[in-house]
């Protein structure tokens, strides 16, 4: 199962607009030297650091609730040990 099906009851704009922030949040782990599959929770708490100081409180929250359901989907395939979003 592709995490993009476990989405399915969003329209596709939201899934799009989903597919865009993880992007994003890959992109900043990729600069960091780690794959989304070798994150931590320091990983997450620096990205929404960043976030923040853009002045994004809203877009900081919303990207936790992201991450979350992201890591989660990814520990019940069994492609990570450890939700670092817990």
């Amino acid at each position: 199962r592709s995490y993009r099906v476990m989405n399915g009851g969003f329209s596709k704009r939201a899934v799009r607009t989903l597919e865009g922030e993880l992007f994003q949040f890959a992109g900043f782990v990729l600069a960091r030297g780690k794959s989304l599959l070798a994150v931590e929770k320091n990983d997450i708490d620096t990205y929404l650091d960043f976030l923040r100081a853009k002045g994004g409180n809203i877009s900081a929250s919303r990207m936790r609730s992201r991450l979350r359901a992201f890591y989660s989907w990814l520990l019940s395939e069994k492609r990570i040990n450890c939700d670092p979003t817990a």
